[in-house]
């Protein structure tokens, strides 16, 4: 049998004192979390019992997890990796993974899925919260239940969040206006360009809006905001490309989501005409390669993969560790350009 680790060696290892593994091991005391979580994994790895794993191991319990994301494109995909991440490194947890659409009729779809799981009774739910608010039936039906639900991307009014995993929205808009006013020197037009449908009822793309044009009121001489959704309008990428060659203003243009290459195909070559600066979100691989040649100017990562990880991170901690999380833990709001793109986590 592999010989049981000290106390000594594990206080060596973790770089805390002994008293501090004393206080973990016990479960007394105050520890951070994270100093809680490398204690436990040494001595668990150091074949050393503690009382938390003593406890899991004789009751042999695994805890049964929900994750609800929308469907596997190049941003979602990112959390999944999260979560499979998270779940190879923790013991005790087996999750199912649920996926809904991203088109605007999918309302009726996350009903069902969020009906489904929560008559499966599981021991905690992550959850991408996109087109849902406070007063729809899912979310009623999630408040009954009591299950904790970690939200990840997206937050909206519920008792038994236990914690919301992402950025703040409303202040990473502020900070793409300050992105594309900055060095002003003459006047220009500012687009807020969507998509589909579906992006008037995604509150994080709102929040995201809301956040630019609150920036904006601040400016003197600040532009008027162009909000335009290409589905809505029935609008043509090359009927928006001649709107703006027409207007013959130097072009800002703020993509509230992942889709900045949607445009960034099309606008291409006439950026130097157009004189264009845009911000967009995520490094998906068909964004970053038009931050590389110079179309999108700054793209704002939302580190996806932190996300799904610390959304089964925050669920083993309150379940297995009965420890105290975090209502809110807002990441970084990390600004990514060409010059940097390639010390990013991707």
């Amino acid at each position: 049998m592999k010989p049981r680790i000290t106390i000594k060696e594990i206080a060596k290892q973790a770089d805390v004192s002994i008293g501090t593994v004393d206080r973990v091991l016990h479960d007394r005391g105050r520890v951070s979390p994270e100093t809680k979580e490398r204690v436990l994994r040494i001595a668990k790895e150091g074949n050393y019992s503690s009382n938390v794993y003593a406890r899991n191991l004789k009751l042999n319990k695994t805890y049964h997890l929900a994750v609800i994301l929308p469907e596997k494109n190049s941003y979602w995909v990112k959390h999944r990796q999260g979560v499979e991440k998270a779940v190879a490194e923790y013991d005790f947890l087996q999750v199912d993974m649920h996926a809904y659409s991203l088109a605007v009729e999918s309302q009726t779809e996350i009903e069902g899925i969020i009906q489904e799981v929560v008559a499966a009774k599981p021991d905690g739910i992550v959850l991408a919260p996109i087109f849902l608010n406070e007063n729809s039936p899912a979310v009623e039906r999630l408040k009954k239940s009591q299950i904790p639900v970690i939200l990840v991307d997206s937050k909206i009014p519920l008792p038994n969040c236990l914690s919301y995993i992402g950025q703040d929205a409303f202040q990473s808009g502020r900070m793409s206006g300050g992105l594309l006013h900055e060095g002003y020197s003459e006047n220009y037009d500012l687009y807020v360009i969507t998509f589909q449908m579906a992006d008037l009822y995604n509150k994080t793309i709102a929040a995201r809006i809301e956040g630019l044009e609150n920036y904006f009121e601040e400016v003197n001489n600040s532009p008027q905001v162009i909000k335009i959704n290409m589905e809505q309008e029935a609008m043509g990428y090359s009927e928006l490309i001649e709107r703006m060659l027409t207007r013959k203003k130097p072009v800002r243009v703020f993509v509230p989501n992942s889709r900045s290459y949607f445009l960034a195909t099309e606008m291409n070559e006439v950026k130097q005409e157009l004189k264009l600066r845009m911000v967009g979100y995520d490094l998906i691989e068909e964004n970053k390669m038009y931050l590389e040649d110079g179309t999108i100017n700054y793209l704002i990562h939302q580190q996806p993969k932190q996300q799904g990880f610390k959304a089964i991170q925050a669920l083993h901690q309150h379940l297995l560790l009965n420890m105290e999380v975090e209502q809110q833990q807002f990441l970084p709001l990390d600004i990514i350009t060409k010059e940097n793109l390639m010390y990013c986590e991707h």
